[in-house]
Order: C-alpha cells, then structure tokens, then sequence
C-alpha cells in the first residue's frame, strides 16, 4: 500500500507588517535591536513546525518555506493527499485564504493546520467554522501523534529534529544577506512554569517533552559541524533550558574532553529564566557548557509578587554574572499588564534600563486565544473585534486596564531609545560583554576556561573591533561616545595598538556608515521590506540517514538583486582576504610587529556576531 503524499507550508508572503513596519520573521529588526538608528540589526529566521513534521513521518513530503501565492498554488495543483500549513498568529488571515485555494483547487486534498495560529484558530473558532477551511488539527505533541498516524507510522517512536534551515542576522549595509551562521537545535519542547499569557504552555499542556538526550544533542551539534564546518553558533532551544540543571550538568560533562566541543569555537543560546539561573551553584558551569547568549524572560520588575514564578529570584545578580562570564543577556520585557500604572510602568523602564540587556524585546501583554489570560479577558468583556495581523507581541484583541494602545506603543519605543541613548547599540554592547569575559577568564584558576574561553572572547572582540569608530561617530549623544571611547582604551589596555587590516576596516566602515546615514536621510532602510526567496524542501520520507540531511533544497524563482548582491559581497571579501594579507605583511616586516599567533590574520569580509 503506497504511501500518502503531504505538502506542508509556512504562509505565503508577504507577510503582515508589524506596527513599526517591519516584518514579523526578522526578529534582529523587529524585535531585538529595534530602534538603534543605523546600527539596527536585520536577518532571516524560519517557521520550524513543517520541518518538524516532514522528518518524523515516513511519507513522502514538500515543504515551501515563504511561498508566494502563485507559487502555493502551483504545488496545490498536484494533488496532494494532505496539504498542511503551519504559521505564526498573525498571518491567520493569509492561512484561511490558502486553505480556501485548496478547497476551490484540489478539493480531494484533506487539510491541516497546526503551529501557534493553528492553536489559536483551534481555540477561537467554533467547530462548525472550523470545517469550513480545516479537516485536521496538528499542534502540540499530539500534532507529531496525528500525522504519523495518517502516514502509517508508531505515534510513540522517537522525535527527530535534524539539520534545520541555518539562520543569520547583521548590519544590513554591512552585509545585505547574511547566511549559514547560527543552527537551530530543539532539545525539548513544552514549559512547566504556567505563565497565563503563554501559548507554549498551553498547547503542550504544561509539560514538558524531551526530544533529545545530552548525549543526543551531541551528537546533533557534532553532525551539524561536520556538515556545515563554518557554523559556531548554536540555538539551544526549549523555553526554559536554566531550569534543568541536571540535564545541562551532564552535557557539560559529555564536552568537557571533547575536541569538537573546544570553548574557543562553540557557542550555545539558550532560553532561560530567573528562577532557573537562580538553581545553579556555580555560574562559571554556564561557560562550561558554552553558553555565550541567552533569552531571559524579565517579563517585570513587579512580576515575582504577580505570581509569575519563573521570575522568582535576584535578577539584578543574574545579569551581572552573566555579563560577567561573557554571556550576552538578550531581554524580554512586557507593557501593559493590569498592575501596571502611568507611574510605576516608568519605573520598570528605568529598572529595565539599569540591567544593561545586551539586547532587548519589548513587547505588550498580549492575550492569545486558548491562554488563561485570554479566558479570564473574556470574561471581563476586555476582548473586542481585532484583525488577526495585530495579535502579535505587540498586543492586539484587548482592552489594557489603564491604558490605551497606542500609550503602549508609545512606551515600548521610549523604551528601545532610553536603552540605545543610555548604553548605546547592541553591537558595542556585545564588545563590552566579550571584554568582560576575556578578563574574567584569563587568569581563571580553571586552565579550561583560562585558555579556551578567553581566547574566544578574545576573538570576538577582535573582530568587533572595526565596528568602534563608526559607532563613536555616530553615537546618539556624549554620553554614549564617552562610554565607547572608553570601550577603545579598554580594549587597547587588554591587546595592545590594533594592527594595520583592523585600522583600515574601521575607515572602510566609517565610510560604509556615513553613505547609510546619507541614504537615510532621504531614504530611510525602514522604508524596504525584505521578503525571504521561496523555497522548495523535498523529503522522501523521515530521515534514512543520520548523516545526511534528509532533504533536496530548490530555489522556486530567481532574484537578480539577490545574485547581484551576493556575487558583489563574494568580491569584496577576497578583495579584503587580499587586503588584510597584504597589511599583515606590512605589518611583520616593515613595521617589525609580530602578530598574535591565536587569531586569524586573514580577513574574510565584514562579519557580524
């Protein structure tokens, strides 16, 4: 009996704009380093939950990540048994009008919807709306449950998650397509810490779900370096990795003899939470195991006698030993909950402010359907008609209590400019932190951390070192260039006079920042928005091969400015390869310098951490 076909998609684009026009999957721009004039980060992130399903069935299965309509429409015309979509909430409106073309097109196909919107279309719609667009719903663990068992497959064999689409984020005018940078690595999916306004929580039940062990995760990493050797950089994800100490502890212990794991070329991300970091006894363990970044959910200042738990414990000590070691604090903050007031919201700000995140999401509370948050609103009568493009980290579908949205929105702006005017962009920040970790680190008593970890900051550091001047330059005011011009003196204090390439890549990009601010002027960046190219992900059926990746990759449409531009960032990388040799030898033989033997002397392009 042959097996039934899938076509599995994200929503076609483009996708609905986010309130400061931004799009909603680049995260660097929209979220993170929002609002820090040029030195505001841009990237690409994926919709993981198709990949998820395509490689835990055996069927064969298409995967379209960003299609167009047309495109959607091309691959629905083959007549696929099933045709799935998974989405993010705000583009649910984009979703129904796909399943409607699969109704009208190849009405025998039988559809499923799954994802976060999938939830909440599960949650919001009564059944009888529901058929008009969905036969099948696929969220949660059970989601994975129900598409083996339409393909055939045991429900209860082990959950795979195997070399996903890579990520990448930069300066977009110092690099316009940033690729093959960071991997994704799923350990678990699932919390237990039952925050109200949380989807995750509530779609999972409360739990949460190992999919892979230490030893697992390992081995993923290890297969993902093997394949893609250039990638670092790894996003550790579960919502809340800090709370299991002794999953991590033994991690840790895999890779602390391990040569592919060496503390100089791996780095992890991970989410956490206060009350997690809280359990830990020695928060050196945390660059132990390669922690360089983490998501913190700080959620506010108020939330630990709001009854927030996960928020339980001295996140003012947190953050500072993080920063300490190294470890990049990536924010998350929320406006907008019922305890907040015109007086005290200005004093989480400020609190907010005072922690120095290395980056920061500000968000609104936001109550999504299936949420105790949402039902407890509803009850108040605080839910009123919205458009699902609006039901988003930056609120949507409710009445705040004191407030009115655009307050919100207002506050969640003053917000990223207090950070940015107070401590500068991420990018300075990022070298703060890796200046404090290599000090920390290189006269540490463990000869692991002393040798391997410091020479990993010390690289960083290296190579945010063009990025001073532009950022002096153009700073938003003097206290701002006085902090990094102190940056500089520290960072000349710990390596000496920088060498002859790093002067001239500071100029080129002085250069590179003053032709932006021109642009700006009449042309603002935020005016572009950037929609990902649609591609095609071919599996034949699960993973047959561990060291393979299971699927054929094919581009759907030519992009000339797309191939422009990256055939131009091709040449001026060798021409910087070439340059930067060049400089060496000027450097070794007429100036009489030796350079420092730990680093890579041979530029390959400007790249962003």
């Amino acid at each position: 009996m042959s097996k039934p076909t899938f076509l599995l998609s994200t929503p076609v684009t483009p996708y609905p704009l986010q309130p400061w026009h931004d799009p909603a999957t680049d995260i660097a721009r929209q979220r993170f380093t929002k609002n820090q004039d040029i030195f505001t980060s841009s990237g690409h992130w994926h919709i993981y939950g198709c990949h998820f399903i395509a490689q835990n069935i055996s069927s064969p299965c298409v995967v379209l990540d960003y299609p167009r309509m047309e495109d959607f429409e091309n691959e629905v015309r083959k007549g696929y048994d099933y045709i799935g979509i998974s989405s993010l909430t705000p583009n649910m409106d984009d979703c129904l009008r796909m399943f409607e073309l699969v109704r009208r097109v190849s009405p025998k196909s039988k559809t499923i919807f799954g994802g976060f919107a999938g939830y909440h279309f599960s949650q919001y719609y009564s059944p009888e709306e529901q058929k008009k667009w969905v036969d099948y719903l696929a969220y949660g663990i059970e989601g994975i449950h129900l598409m083996r068992q339409i393909s055939g497959d045991p429900i209860d064999s082990p959950i795979h998650a195997h070399f996903w689409p890579l990520c990448a984020y930069a300066i977009p005018w110092l690099d316009r397509y940033p690729s093959r940078q960071s991997a994704t690595l799923y350990v678990s999916v699932g919390c237990h810490h039952g925050c109200d306004f949380c989807t995750t929580t509530a779609q999972f039940g409360g739990k949460r779900i190992e999919l892979l062990s230490p030893r697992e995760a390992i081995e993923e990493i290890r297969l993902i370096r093997r394949k893609w050797p250039e990638v670092q950089s790894f996003q550790i994800m579960e919502e809340d990795s800090s709370w299991w100490v002794d999953y991590w502890q033994e991690f840790k212990k895999l890779i602390a003899d391990d040569p592919d794991f060496s503390l100089d070329s791996f780095e992890a991300f991970w989410v956490a939470s206060i009350s997690g970091y809280a359990q830990w006894d020695d928060p050196d363990d945390w660059a132990r195991m390669g922690l360089t970044n983490t998501f913190i959910g700080f959620e506010s200042k108020y939330a630990p006698s709001e009854g927030y738990e996960k928020r339980l414990g001295e996140a003012e000590r947190i953050a500072n030993d993080l920063h300490k070691r190294g470890i990049a604090n990536t924010g998350g903050f929320m406006l907008g909950f019922d305890f907040h007031d015109r007086q005290n919201i200005l004093e989480d700000i400020e609190w907010m402010v005072s922690l120095k995140p290395t980056s920061l999401q500000v968000s609104c509370i936001t109550p999504y359907p299936g949420t105790p948050l949402f039902d407890r609103l509803m009850e108040e009568g605080r839910i009123r008609p919205f458009k699902w493009e609006t039901v988003s980290f930056y609120g949507g579908g409710f009445v705040p209590k004191n407030f009115h949205f655009h307050e919100l929105h207002n506050l969640i702006t003053y917000t990223d400019k207090q950070l940015y005017e107070t401590w500068g962009p991420t990018v300075m920040r990022q070298l703060e932190v890796d200046l404090e970790g290599y000090e920390y680190f290189i006269n540490h008593k463990d000869p692991k951390l002393r040798k391997e970890r410091a020479l990993l900051h010390k690289k960083k550091a290296h190579s945010l070192y063009p990025l001073i001047r532009a950022c002096e330059q153009y700073a938003p005011n003097g206290r701002v260039r006085k902090l990094i011009k102190e940056l500089e003196q520290r960072w000349r204090w710990n390596f000496g006079e920088p060498a002859t390439s790093q002067k001239v890549m500071s100029e080129f990009i002085v250069v590179k920042a003053a032709q932006e601010k021109v642009r700006n002027f009449f042309n603002s960046r935020n005016r572009e928005i950037h929609i990902e190219p649609p591609k095609k992900y071919i599996y034949g059926g699960g993973i047959k091969d561990h060291d393979e990746i299971p699927y054929k990759l094919l581009y759907l449409n030519r992009d000339k400015r797309y191939e422009n531009d990256r055939a131009q960032k091709a040449l001026m990388d060798a021409i910087f390869g070439k340059v930067t040799s060049a400089l060496n030898l000027y450097d070794t033989y007429v100036k009489g310098r030796e350079l420092d033997p730990e680093l890579t002397q041979t530029a390959k392009g400007v790249k962003m951490l």
